[in-house]
């Protein structure tokens, strides 16, 4: 499923960066068990860690590092230094970026001689960045050197430093110089010398207008950010600079991150605002905070229209683990999607500012017991450790009024990996826990997908985390939920006992405690209702089985949503036609994927030998909408979507036909439900299905029984029992639509970030049995080929075949993918087998195959990469010439007409070509839209009107080029933008809304000329003697009237008493004339306290 690998990425995102420094070589502190490896120093011993030999100065430190640079004359470079190792945890560097508050590096150093002492930095995959070399001045004698790094700010493929460098003597030697080094430590910038202009790390309100500050965004696994002019000066945003984040081709969670000048304080400012601009509507962001404290973050509510500004307001008030020490505010647009770089994965922001709450925030108070999470009041916290750091408070998978804590225990996990249940200053619960001698238990409700583990309790005194005592229960519900008991009186083996004399006020819990994420793989876990005392008694509940009614009170019907989705047991709320029973599940779609769903673990696998029907009883709000019906477990995972609902707002019976459906087994027990897939919900009454009587029977005649595979292979018969089985961590193999052309079907292939460098996929169904007979090899016919797809040129692919009776009779060889995200026909010659692998012998028997994409490297090292494969076939690959065609039926429908001051709908052409064309236009496109070169498309929002001008649009590829002349129009039919179509307007020379109309002769009274005041609609304060001014016709005749101008934050720029027509565009508060845009006046004539005139005008520079 979807879920479970975004799950796992997201949690490897959450672990964020880590910097161990400074770094001083003493017994405990960095640099002390570090392994710095010699370079290029003609094979001497290089790099020792010794006690300082020269305590004095400014540096008397216990330990040092120590470099005997030899001569070139005994082969060493002029380079020669030591290096720490990639990817060592607390026995090297850490993970880190280089920002403005960590980019001077100081170092002390002790020489024999003057010469340069070089530092830099390398990324975990070798990418070293430029060295920084500083001369020191004094010789035999300590002292501090200082490099400047902020020539590395966002340098580098990831810009994330795990290795330093050293050269303690960068020069060629004719002598062996014993160098020493010392107390390397990493400062902020504050400024630079030589005559260069200061630069400061940002603060909040940040608006990107500074020339002084460092916007200095660090991205991550495909995003990046930068600092460009506006390219939409409209709406609520007509400032200069904005942020432009690209989201390329990378993970799901590409953003990018800024350290700030000081960590961000939410003490009585709980809100964040941040106006953003989407290609796409419905896009969210996502807003982080990471530093010294725990990370926590928040999710906006989807943009609500595209190509247009838009304030999102991020509310801290009562997020879990909010604190006030960390200093990086990290961006994700969109996330769980992966973007391509092109201008639909292309957004902006500007303007993000920190408030208090209106209305002022509630003081949180610290946690107690009993212990719900489900409290606003109430300052819940979750401190995850050892690969449990993935853990949070969130809405119950099983139960949408309730919140729970989550936690994720990576595949990476120590065996203790778990998590403290405290708010970030770590106080634990506000009192202590009430042990006595006879009353040593507490109890929690726990959620594990399987039974038989460990879960182990941990209580401390928050000051004195020696005083502990520990204990466990063992889970016996797998995929439901069951209150554990936890008896202190039984400490944990090698654990000290429970002291009634110490206090303890703090907790921590560890799911499946003694067993490494590595063995046990990533797990997901919740618990709740933390409580002092034993276990209440409860009665006994079992697993469902089908038929499923949901009538029953002793079965658990314990579904499980993910990414948004959320199923409940409820009365039935429309007991009418087909279905009139007591009660129903409800799923309510929520905010989060398209995929969003839930599940049901049964009490058994569901067998499909003889019953291939499922039939379901839906209620859906809107018509058209499916269900998915997914089955996953032991077995490979299949499914099979209804056809739409055919009424809305009615009970309707689906019926799920598996007969033929590929990889069908009898070995899964989940049976998970998924409405409107592909469309993310939002939680409201239009995203709330209800289904019931879950029945499975045989199909009415019977079924059809499917036949084995046979090549030529091509996924797309209903009559054969297609199979994969993905195997080292290739497990995500399923047969699908094909993403390029939705008539085909074809194999995925889903290589994860743990996968093995053999991970594969075995084509065969559940038996094992591979094809229906076996390859025609003979001395001259030893080829295949095999359709694939790649998203990243370059890899090899081995293609294996074996004999499904004999698994030591195999034969394998390799081919190179030419082509990235595209298909291409990959030949596989058995006479030339792989290095190290058996030779084709033409006496076996080959007929099963497997085939492997990246073979030989690991996800962890090229990341989780998704393979398609079709059109499996015995022979030489097929030659194919290049289809071309140059472009011809050119079309955008006609000439086009566009509303002023309207969004518009991309408008794209057709066109008929091979390969696909790119598109040029003349002249220029008018103002506000924009034209996509790659697509043709048109878009964006008009700001001049115009009568129909002619364009010639270019469509070109390599074979030829078509041209299309058509007229665009901008038409207006508001000219005074009061919301009003001036065909109906009594007065649409000027703005009046209100229509008004005293004497009912249908001229509105802003028309009369004689008395009426009349607002210039803009000015242009630019000197020429023209419009210099703001004119307000017969102002004059009202004494004493009240004048107010503001921009488009609400803030006054202008007022006036009495005005006299001689406003030129200067701001009350500075002097200077301000920027060109709309700006909102209200006029109170003869300044009686109400408004009677208001609306917009444009300032022109």
């Amino acid at each position: 499923m979807k879920k479970i690998t975004l799950t796992f990425f997201l949690l490897l995102f959450a672990i964020g960066f880590s910097q161990n420094a400074p770094i001083s070589f003493e017994s405990g502190e960095n640099g002390s068990t570090w392994s710095f490896a010699s370079f290029e120093n003609g094979g001497g011993l290089g790099y020792e860690k010794v006690a300082n030999p020269f305590k004095t100065g400014i540096n008397t430190s216990g330990t040092v590092g120590k470099f005997t640079a030899l001569s070139t004359a005994a082969g060493a470079a002029p380079y020669a230094g030591c290096e720490s190792a990639h990817a060592s945890g607390v026995n090297g560097i850490g993970s880190f970026t280089f920002s403005l508050s960590n980019c001077i590096v100081k170092v002390m150093v002790y020489k024999p001689i003057i010469s340069d002492v070089g530092i830099k930095f390398a990324e975990s995959n070798g990418e070293a960045q430029p060295e920084v070399k500083v001369k020191n001045t004094k010789i035999n004698e300590w002292e501090e050197l200082t490099f400047d790094m902020s020539g590395s700010i966002g340098k580098g493929a990831t810009g994330i430093i795990d290795q330093i460098i050293v050269f303690p003597d960068f020069q060629a030697r004719t002598t062996e110089n014993v160098c020493y080094f010392d107390n390397i430590t990493f400062s902020a910038k504050s400024g630079t010398t030589g005559g260069s202009t200061t630069s400061t790390a940002p603060t909040l309100p940040m608006d990107f207008e500074s020339s002084t500050i460092a916007y200095s965004f660090v991205g991550f696994d495909g995003g990046a950010v930068t600092k460009i002019a506006n390219p939409h000066s409209t709406g609520i945003n007509t400032s200069a600079t904005v942020a432009q984040m690209v989201k390329g081709a990378g993970q799901p969670w590409a953003g990018a991150k800024i350290v700030m000048a000081s960590a961000v304080d939410f003490s009585t400012k709980k809100l964040i605002k941040i106006k953003v601009w989407s290609p796409v509507a419905g896009k969210k962001l996502l807003l982080k905070f990471e530093g010294a404290g725990a990370a926590f973050e928040k999710e906006s509510v989807g943009v609500t229209a595209a190509n247009a500004w838009q304030e999102l307001s991020f509310d801290f008030t009562g997020v879990a683990g909010v604190n006030n020490l960390n200093d990086n505010i990290i961006f994700i647009f969109d996330l769980g999607t992966a973007g391509d770089g092109s201008a639909t994965s292309t957004y902006l922001f500007d303007d993000v500012i920190q408030s208090a709450v209106s209305g002022g925030g509630t003081s949180l108070t610290q946690m107690s017991l009993p212990l719900t999470f489900d409290s606003a009041t109430v300052d819940y916290g979750l401190i995850g450790f050892g690969g449990a750091e993935a853990s949070t408070v969130v809405v119950d998978p099983t139960l949408s009024t309730n919140k729970v804590a989550k936690v994720v225990k990576s595949a990476a996990a120590e065996l203790w990996a778990g998590t403290t249940i405290s708010a970030a200053a770590g106080l634990g619960f506000s009192s202590a826990i009430p042990f006595t001698a006879s009353a040593t238990k507490m109890n929690v409700r726990v959620w594990s997908p399987t039974a038989g583990i460990k879960v182990r309790l941990k209580v401390e005194d928050h000051n004195d985390n020696t005083h502990t005592v520990e204990t466990e229960a063992t889970v016996t519900t797998a995929s439901g939920w069951q209150t554990l008991e936890f008896n202190f009186a039984n400490q944990a083996t090698g654990t000290a006992a429970l002291n009634l004399a110490f206090v303890y006020d703090k907790a921590s819990i560890f799911f499946n405690f003694g067993v490494t994420g590595a063995t046990a793989g990533e797990k997901t876990y919740y618990f709740d209702d933390v409580a002092f005392g034993a276990a209440p008694t409860t009665g006994t509940s079992t697993a469902p089985t089908l038929p499923m009614d949901f009538e029953s009170s002793t079965i658990a019907y314990s579904f499980v949503g993910f990414d948004g989705g959320a199923v409940t047991k409820i009365a039935n709320p429309h007991s009418t036609g087909i279905n009139t029973s007591a009660t129903v599940a409800q799923m309510v779609k929520g905010a989060g994927q398209p995929w969003a769903g839930a599940k049901i673990v049964m009490a058994s696998a569901v067998d499909f030998s003889t019953k291939k029907l499922i039939k379901i009883k839906v209620w859906s709000p809107v018509a058209g909408k499916k269900l998915l019906l997914k089955f996953e477990g032991a077995g490979a995972a299949f499914e099979k979507e209804s056809v739409g609902v055919t009424a809305a707002n009615a009970w309707q019976e689906l019926s799920f036909d598996f007969t033929g459906v590929a990889g069908v087994n009898n070995l899964n027990d989940n049976i998970i439900f998924i409405f409107d897939l592909g469309t993310a919900g939002d939680g409201s009454a239009t995203s709330t299905y209800l289904f019931d009587d879950v029945i499975q029977s045989a199909v009415s005649g019977g079924g059809t029984s499917l036949t084995q595979m046979s090549l030529p292979l091509t996924f797309d018969s209903a009559t054969v029992d297609y199979g994969l089985i993905g195997f080292g961590g290739a497990e995500a193999s399923t047969v699908v639509v094909d993403p390029t052309l939705s008539t085909n079907k074809v194999a995925k292939v889903v290589k994860s970030a743990a996968a093995e460098l053999w991970a594969g996929t075995t084509i065969s169904a559940a038996a094992g049995l591979g094809f229906s007979s076996a390859i025609p090899f003979t001395a001259s016919a030893t080829k295949m080929n095999v359709r694939v797809w790649s998203p990243t040129a370059g890899i090899k692919v081995r293609l294996k075949v074996e004999d499904h009776n004999d698994n030591t009779h195999t034969v394998e060889t390799e081919a190179t993918v030419t082509t990235a995200s595209g298909w291409q026909t990959l030949e596989f010659n058995f006479a030339n087998q792989a290095t190290g692998t058996a030779a084709l012998n033409l006496a076996f028997v080959y007929d099963k195959a497997s085939i492997f994409f990246n073979f030989g490297v690991t996800g962890a090292t090229a990341g989780e990469k998704t393979y398609y494969f079709d059109d499996v076939a015995f022979g030489a690959a097929p030659i194919t010439g290049p289809i071309t065609m140059a472009p011809t039926n050119l079309n955008y429908g006609g000439n086009l007409r566009f509303e002023i001051n309207k969004d518009i709908k991309s408008v794209t052409p057709t066109v008929t070509a091979d390969p696909l064309p790119t598109y040029s236009i003349s002249p220029i496109m008018p103002k506000g839209l924009s034209f996509d070169a790659a697509s043709g498309s048109i878009a964006g929002k008009p700001t001049v009107e115009t009568g129909p001008v002619s364009y010639t649009v270019t469509a070109t590829n390599s074979v030829g080029s078509q041209k299309l002349t058509f007229t665009i129009e901008i038409f207006n039919n508001d000219h005074d933008f009061d919301g009003i179509n001036d065909d109906v307007d009594n007065c649409p020379e000027f703005y009046n809304p209100n229509q008004e109309d005293k004497n009912n002769d249908g001229i509105g009274d802003i028309c009369i000329e004689e008395e009426q005041v009349k607002v210039a609609q803009g000015f242009s304060p630019n000197g020429d003697g023209i419009n210099d001014t703001w004119f307000i016709k017969n102002i004059e005749n009202y004494p004493n009237t009240q004048v107010r101008v503001f921009n488009k934050t609400a803030a006054e720029v202008f007022f006036s008493r009495d005005y006299k027509n001689l406003w030129d565009g200067t701001y009350k508060n500075t002097g200077e004339i301000v920027a060109a845009g709309s700006y909102f006046y209200q006029v109170d004539l003869g300044g009686d306290g109400s408004i009677d005139l208001q609306g917009w005008i444009y300032i022109a520079n």
